[in-house]
């Protein structure tokens, strides 16, 4: 062994050899020992390549958690599952629930209330909605909460004089192919029921082919096309059929305010008219079809004036009770009494579902009964409501204005026939 003044003395080159293999053995002893060592964690300068599923599943999350389907699964998709099982399970199923009964589209139902277009069917039937089940243009009881009843125009149709079923069905599928999601006029596939179409449901969506649209549609309109005439029976009957009223100048400013005016230009605009709207009233024979010479549009007024004349005069002939929509409460609670006594639920034997006759008393029994405990009834007389569809828009000076003779005569006439006063301000009016 050498002393350290020995080390001391040597040269650095022997030196740096002397403790470099003072080293070695030491590595070679961790080469050759077993492979039971301990697997340690990589330090930071070291490169090699460690496996990454622990971080890709959680970029997995990550990602599914932040795209956008994914909410719309959890906020519209499952909301939507949950509503669609519950209409399954109370309208299709109900005795598994302890519910209601089913309404097939051949059982009876409270009430029928018929009115034109802009007449406030929309708003009576918002109404009624309130503490029944009323369908506002729709009778589908198997997938919506309408079976007490149904507001509509195009229910008229029962009381409507023969007409050609394949146009109204072509009309039809010509609104459905334009207006799939939006105005169908009151004419929509659900308006009788359930359609039924001939064809598999893959075939339904997302467009259903036109002979099979077009044969649902003949089905429906066969069981419901003037079978209120003549002791016909209509395949889904109604306890109470009311006609609902209003003033008809009134009824064609809504009309031409929603389907011939120019907002842009504040003026009636015949343009305007949607050509499916002008086509339905020529398959009802309200009015005759354009000639294919003449590329001018239709007299809107007259058109509206022909449409509400034609309707009124339909539901006149079958002698239907009526009422005014003037003529309703202005308080919510007292108008649907009123209406719920038309429809016949102030009698127990009247009333199709036995639980609105309880209803009916529970909600009206203050109005609806006098001092000797008989019925009475619950009419108020109050003003019109204001109109939610003109706004003032289209007045009574340029209906007249845009008006012609014979259907200046057809309104003195209608007016008569409804129990309303001509307005003053028509009679002393010029025709253009």
């Amino acid at each position: 062994l050498l002393g350290a003044g020995e080390e001391k003395d040597m040269p650095s080159s022997s030196l740096r050899q002397r403790k470099t293999s003072k080293k070695v053995p030491s590595e070679a002893a961790n080469l050759s020992s077993p492979v039971t060592t301990k697997t340690t964690h990589a330090s930071p300068s070291d490169t090699s390549p460690q496996p990454p599923q622990q971080d890709d599943d959680k970029s997995w999350r990550t990602v599914l958690w932040k795209h956008p389907l994914t909410w719309v699964l959890l906020l519209v998709g499952l909301p939507y599952l949950g509503w669609t099982m519950y209409r399954i399970l109370v309208l299709q199923y109900p005795l598994l629930a302890n519910q209601r009964p089913p309404v097939n589209i051949s059982d009876p139902r409270q009430v029928l209330i018929l009115g034109s277009m802009s007449s406030g069917t929309s708003g009576t039937a918002t109404l009624l909605n309130k503490y029944l089940e009323i369908g506002h243009e729709d009778a589908d009881t198997t997938w919506k909460f309408v079976r007490d009843g149904t507001v509509s125009w195009f229910h008229g149709i029962r009381y409507w004089k023969q007409t050609s079923i394949q146009s109204l069905c072509h009309v039809q599928y010509g609104i459905y192919r334009q207006n799939a999601l939006g105005d169908n006029y009151g004419f929509g596939p659900t308006l009788f029921g359930p359609p039924q179409y001939p064809c598999p449901w893959w075939q339904q969506s997302p467009s259903i082919p036109q002979s099979c649209y077009i044969q649902a549609c003949q089905t429906a309109l066969k069981g419901e096309l003037s079978c209120g005439l003549d002791g016909n029976k209509c395949e889904t009957p109604f306890q109470t059929t009311l006609l609902q009223t209003r003033e008809p100048w009134k009824i064609v400013a809504s009309l031409v305010a929603k389907y011939c005016w120019n907002d842009h230009e504040r003026k009636i605009d015949y343009p305007q008219l949607p050509k499916m709207l002008h086509w339905l009233l020529v398959a009802l024979q309200i009015t005759p079809a354009p000639t294919t010479t003449s590329n001018l549009p239709p007299n809107g007024v007259d058109l509206m004036v022909q449409y509400v004349d034609t309707y009124y005069s339909h539901m006149l002939q079958a002698n239907l009770p009526k009422y005014k929509v003037e003529d309703l409460p202005k308080d919510e609670r007292q108008a649907a009494c009123y209406l719920m006594q038309r429809a016949g639920l102030d009698q127990i034997e009247t009333t199709v579902y036995p639980p609105n006759h309880n209803l009916f008393q529970r909600l009206c029994q203050d109005e609806s009964k006098d001092d000797k405990g008989g019925s009475k009834s619950v009419v108020t007389t109050t003003t019109t409501t204001t109109n939610v569809i003109n706004k003032g828009r289209v007045s009574l000076e340029m209906l007249l204005q845009h008006a012609s003779e014979d259907s200046i005569q057809r309104m003195k006439r209608l007016y008569e026939q409804l129990d309303y006063e001509y307005p003053q301000e028509a009679t002393t009016h010029q025709p253009p």
